[in-house]
């Protein structure tokens, strides 16, 4: 039982310091949409050129959705970006400046990853 004890409390004074205890790490994707491969390129471009994600994939989609009362279907591009969980807050800022839909859907959350990828997350932010 000491042990126990002892090794929850190594593992939390390492977190503090911000020592990884595991084989794994934290960072954030965020998925964006946007209305065509132009536009999701250039985005992306933006945003990792300015250091706030270190990378972006862009994909196309088919979409579904309700604006202004009409049922509305569109081809349109996702970009996925890959930034730390630090960075979110500013990333989140300047979508909202550079996306030119009237409600853009900028959508995150946190994700594991092994410490090599996120290690060069963290300092191609740098």
């Amino acid at each position: 039982m000491n042990f126990s004890i002892t090794l929850i409390f190594k593992n939390n004074y390492q977190r503090e310091l911000g020592i990884s205890t595991a084989s794994h790490m934290q960072i954030a994707l965020v998925y964006i949409t946007h209305d065509s491969k132009e536009h999701a390129s250039t985005f992306g471009q933006q945003i990792v050129s300015r250091k706030l994600a270190a990378c972006y994939n862009a994909f196309p989609i088919q979409s579904m959705f309700w604006w202004k009362e009409s049922l509305e279907t569109a081809d349109e591009w996702v970009t996925v970006l890959k930034t730390s969980v630090n960075h979110l807050p500013k990333l989140r800022r300047a979508c909202h400046e550079l996306h030119p839909y009237e409600v853009p859907c900028i959508m995150s959350w946190e994700v594991e990853v092994n410490n090599d990828y996120g290690n060069w997350v963290l300092e191609s932010l740098s």
